[in-house]
This record gives C-alpha cells, structure tokens and sequence, in this order.
C-alpha cells in the first residue's frame, strides 16, 4: 500500500497486488482563492449599483473537491453577491450589488464548501463626480 499526495493537493491511498492496483480518494483540504477580478468596485450616494462578472480563481470550488456544495457570500455590509455560478474547480464568477450609500472600504469575500472556506478581500471606493453611470467610468478607480 503506498499513500500518495498529488501536486492538486488531493490525496490517494494505491493497494497493488501484482498487476491489479486499487485507487482511494481521500478527498481535498478547503478551497483556496488566488484571485478576485476586478477587485474594486464603486459606490454611489443615490443609486444601488451592480458590478458584473466578478472572477474569482481558485481551487476546490466545484464537485468532487467541494464535496458538491459551494456558495459565494460577502460581509461587511451594504453588498449583496447575485448570480454565482461555479465555472470550474478553478472558477467562480458572480455579480456584486452595492447598495447606495454604502460605506468604502474592504469587504471579504468568501467561498464556501464542504471542505472548508477560503476569503479575499474586494474594496468599494467612491466613484467621482454626481453619479450616474458616465461618472463609475470616468471615475480614478475606473478610468
């Protein structure tokens, strides 16, 4: 019996006898987080904004690694994450409300599964001028 420890981080129990040889998988640690694209979004004092397609990579989020069960959620208040999707193991992509007057400053961001949890931080800055869409995009955090 040899136990094997793959480079995903996943590990194997190998039984061999003679030609025949048996594979256990003994399952994955929790998720990591390598990535968070883009990392910034705005905040407007009057109107709730939407930040789409929101990228996070990683490992572990999807079946078998996660166990089948992954979720996205934020805290810090005055954002709500929307329309996750698990992509891949390696993928997670999903939209961020910010609701209006929100405070700036750092959120965290959290990948949830079976196995465990991985966070990163995504940061909500004031977009310049009266707002309005024109202003998110001509703003210094966006332009």
């Amino acid at each position: 019996m040899a136990f094997l420890v793959q480079q995903d981080g996943t590990s194997k129990f190998l039984l061999q006898n003679g030609t025949d040889h048996l594979i256990l998988n003994t399952g994955v640690g929790a998720p990591t987080i390598t990535s968070i694209v883009p990392a910034t979004g705005p905040v407007s004092p009057t109107s709730n904004l939407v930040v789409q397609g929101i990228v996070l990579t990683g490992t572990g989020f999807s079946a078998p690694y996660s166990g089948g069960n992954a979720s996205v959620g934020a805290s810090g208040g005055g954002v709500m994450i929307m329309n996750a999707v698990i992509n891949s193991d390696t993928t997670i992509t999903f939209d961020m409300q910010v609701l209006a007057g929100a405070a700036t400053g750092t959120r965290t961001v959290t990948v949830t599964t079976d196995n465990g949890s991985a966070n990163t931080t995504f940061t909500i800055a004031a977009i310049g001028g009266t707002g309005g869409a024109k202003s998110i995009f001509n703003s210094p955090v966006f332009g």
